[in-house]
C-alpha cells in the first residue's frame, strides 16, 4: 500500500453557503473582493483546510517563471539537540530554495493575495517563501513544522525574533503526475491538492505549544515533479486564538 492510500484520496468576506457533502468534512463558499473562495474543512481540531483554486493559473505561471532560474539545493532537517543547525537526512529527499516575500512581481503578487484572502493571519511575520521540488522518489517523512528546541540557547534568528511556527501555508504550484500527496497520520487524512490549491493547517494549540496532531509528511513522488511554495507563519503578532479553546471556526476567521 502506498503512502496515504489508507486515508483516501479588505472588502467584507461573505459566507455564501455551506455544503455538508460527507460526514468527514465540510465545504464552505465565501466571496471576497468579488472573487469566490472555496474552503474544504478536513479538521477543526486542529484546523486543517484546503483553499481550492486559491491562485488563478496566471498567478501560478508568473510565480513559476520568477523562481524558475533559482538554484535549488538539497533540503535538510533540523538537527536534534542543535536546533539552529541543519543536516542531511534520508527522511527528506527534495531540492529547494528561499525567496523574499516580494522579491519579484509574480512572487509579490502571490504574497499580496495571501494577505487579502486570509486576513486573520499576519503574513508579515512569516519565514521567507520556501520553494520545493520533489522529483521521482522525493518525499518527506512525517514530522512537525513546530520546532521543539532543547533550550533557549539553541534558538535561531526566527525563533528569537518571531516565535515558533504557528501555522503552515502550503501552495501547490505543480502536482506530481502520480504520488506526492500530503498525509496527516494523526488525523487519518491524506490530501491530493491540485495546481493553485493551498493547504493550510495550525501547528500549535491555544497555549502556543506544539499540536501533536499536526504531524504530516510528503508522500513519495512516483511520476512527474511536484513543486510547492511554503510560508511558515510565526507566533508573534497573531491573534487567532481569542478564547481558551483549540477549536477554530474558519467561517468566523474568514469574516473578521
Amino acid at each position: 500500500m502506498r503512502c496515504g492510500e489508507a486515508f483516501g484520496k479588505s472588502t467584507p468576506c461573505i459566507l455564501l453557503r455551506t455544503a455538508y457533502n460527507f460526514p468527514a468534512f465540510v465545504c464552505h463558499a465565501f466571496i471576497r473582493s468579488y472573487q469566490f473562495i472555496n474552503v474544504e474543512v478536513l479538521s477543526e481540531d486542529p484546523m486543517l483546510v484546503i483553499f481550492r483554486d486559491f491562485a488563478p493559473d496566471h498567478y501560478v505561471e508568473n510565480f513559476l517563471e520568477d523562481v524558475g532560474e533559482l538554484k535549488m539545493m538539497e533540503q535538510k532537517v533540523v538537527k536534534r539537540g542543535q536546533e539552529n543547525v541543519s543536516e542531511s537526512s534520508p527522511s527528506r529527499q527534495a531540492n529547494g530554495t528561499w525567496i523574499d516575500h516580494t522579491a519579484s512581481d509574480g512572487v509579490a503578487r502571490m504574497f499580496r493575495r495571501a494577505m487579502l484572502f486570509l486576513p486573520f493571519i499576519n503574513f508579515s511575520n512569516s519565514d521567507l517563501w520556501q520553494v520545493l521540488k520533489y522529483r521521482p522518489g522525493g518525499h518527506y517523512a512525517p514530522h512537525h513544522d513546530y520546532i521543539s528546541y532543547s533550550s533557549p540557547e539553541t534558538y535561531d534568528f526566527w525563533m528569537k525574533t518571531y516565535g515558533n511556527r504557528m501555522a503552515t501555508f502550503f501552495l501547490v504550484l505543480q502536482p506530481a503526475q502520480e504520488g506526492g500527496g500530503t498525509v496527516f497520520p494523526e488525523l487519518h487524512k491524506a490530501v491530493h491538492p491540485s495546481r493553485g490549491d493551498v493547504v493550510f493547517w495550525i501547528n500549535v494549540n491555544y497555549t502556543g505549544e506544539k499540536e501533536e496532531k499536526s504531524s504530516h509528511g510528503g508522500c513519495p513522488v512516483y511520476e512527474g515533479e511536484k513543486i510547492a511554495a511554503t510560508l511558515w507563519i510565526r507566533m508573534k503578532g497573531q491573534h487567532i486564538f481569542q478564547s481558551a479553546s483549540s477549536r477554530l471556526d474558519i467561517r468566523e476567521l474568514m469574516q473578521r
